[in-house]
């Protein structure tokens, strides 16, 4: 794929280790994992003690904390291929890395964490987010977890999540599109989770890898080649469906741009359709529709009208409803892909 000289070094950084597991044969590892600063003022501390300012391609440990100040914010991926995104203003410790990540969890002290996990080889394996009040566990899917003032939430997108107590006991379980609250002093509580009124959801036929750009920063959601899921955007979807389609979605309380790019699996013809959801309901749709060549890159951006409900003629941007769409057809990109994509051998191995 295309993309900056970052997702080659972070890929070979992984690499040494994933080889290593795979010449003993399956073992459980003690296990690392890389980590790339999305925004900046992320600090790593180790299980020692020792705080340094995170950079790219930092490795993390089990025991590692990742501390987000303000606005920083960061990204995990772990040798199975599963990624956490940090949230700004966040503390988590990676708790556990057993077995390439089948066994992974990671304990929120404070904040938001979004996970993208990979399927994992053992059937009985959880990937779990974590607090003091409960635990949110995962085979695969993307769920996330938010830790603050005694109160644990959780929610998922994809995959069925389990909810227990400190002691283990089954609180409920969540299907997409789900949320919880556990603590407070009051019983569990289910609710529809979304993040704002608006979403974004792009559909693209079998031939080609979409993959979205995020405004303000260049937070990614999506495929890349050979077939990788990249999902670093906190409240969205990404689906490979039954035909071969492919399904982006995404928070879009905000006026844009949101940044499109097809990657040629294939050569051959190719569609888009982009909807606008406001609650759940249709309000634009756009059709596109041409050829690509194998390897080829192709983009286009969605920029929208929101209505001005807040306050001062200031859109709510949680709350706001798109009035009007503007895109251009698709056209030839040039440059890189920008933000940061890092690939796990074992999980470019099962998508080849």
């Amino acid at each position: 794929m295309r993309g900056r000289a970052l997702v080659a070094a972070a890929l070979l950084a992984l690499l040494p280790l994933a080889g290593a597991a795979q010449s003993k044969g399956p073992r459980t590892l003690g296990g690392t994992a890389t980590l790339n600063v999305l925004q900046a003022r992320v600090e790593r501390v180790t299980a020692a003690g020792e705080k340094s300012r995170a950079t790219d391609g930092m490795t993390v440990a089990t025991g590692d904390r990742i501390v987000t100040n303000g606005s920083g914010s960061a990204l995990v991926t772990f040798l199975d291929g599963s990624t956490i995104t940090v949230q700004p203003s966040s503390d988590v410790v990676v708790r556990r890395m057993e077995g390439g990540g089948e066994r992974t969890g990671i304990l929120i002290n404070a904040g938001t964490v979004w996970a993208r996990v990979a399927r994992l080889a053992t059937p009985g394996a959880r990937f779990s987010l974590e607090s003091n009040t409960a635990t949110a566990a995962v085979h695969d899917g993307v769920i996330g977890a938010q830790h603050s003032r005694g109160e644990f939430q959780c929610w998922t997108q994809r995959g069925e999540l389990t909810v227990s107590d400190p002691g283990g006991r089954t609180l409920l379980t969540l299907e997409p599109g789900q949320m919880a609250r556990v603590g407070g002093g009051q019983a569990p509580q289910t609710q529809t989770f979304f993040v704002n009124a608006m979403t974004l959801r792009v559909e693209t036929s079998a031939g080609v890898w979409p993959l979205l750009e995020m405004p303000t920063f260049p937070l990614l959601a999506g495929f890349v080649a050979p077939g990788v899921e990249v999902n670093q955007v906190y409240g969205s979807i990404t689906r490979v469906n039954a035909d071969g389609t492919r399904t982006i979605e995404v928070p879009a309380g905000y006026p844009g741009p949101y940044t499109i790019r097809l990657n040629g699996a294939a050569t051959g013809p190719y569609t888009v359709t982009m909807r606008g959801l406001f609650r759940g309901t249709e309000v634009y749709r756009l059709d596109f529709a041409g050829t690509i060549a194998r390897d080829e890159w192709l983009w286009t951006s969605v920029q929208q009208d929101l209505q001005q409900t807040g306050g001062f003629g200031i859109p709510d941007y949680r709350a706001s409803r798109a009035e009007a769409v503007r895109a251009a057809k698709f056209g030839p990109m040039r440059g890189d892909v920008p933000g940061i994509i890092v690939l796990a051998p074992a999980e470019l191995a099962r998508a080849r």
